[in-house]
């Protein structure tokens, strides 16, 4: 004998809510993605939009950076070390190879190796 729908449904409960919250996720990203195309199809954009487009990234960097930085510790060692060589570690990659994903990822590996290993933490303990 087949399952209902109601039986599918309750036997798959989580899979179901995972697959729908995926696909919301996906159509409200392609909808942000392309509602400026579809806005400004027919004029240009307004200078005032183009501004923002140029200053919003800078600025998020800078947020990201204060949030990032927000909660280090001064006070103990490492003092901020780890969070001060994963930003370095970040930005030279950042410079050498121009690509973002490339130095978000490289900078998450090595902060998050310097971190796991306690280097700086041990460079700092007293003898």
């Amino acid at each position: 004998m087949g399952l209902s729908l109601y039986d599918f449904y309750q036997n798959h409960q989580a899979l179901l809510h995972s697959v729908l919250v995926l696909v919301v996720a996906f159509l409200t990203t392609i909808l942000t993605r392309f509602m400026p195309f579809i806005i400004f199809r027919k004029k240009s954009a307004p200078k005032s939009i183009i501004t923002l487009g140029e200053i919003l990234p800078p600025a998020m960097i800078g947020m990201l950076l204060v949030y990032c930085f927000a909660s280090t510790d001064m006070a103990h060692a490492p003092f901020g070390l780890n969070e001060l060589c994963g930003f370095i570690l970040t930005a030279l990659l950042y410079l050498i190879t121009k690509v973002g994903v490339t130095a978000v990822i490289g900078g998450t590996l090595g902060y998050a190796t310097i971190v796991q290993t306690q280097i700086l933490d041990k460079l700092f303990l007293p003898i």
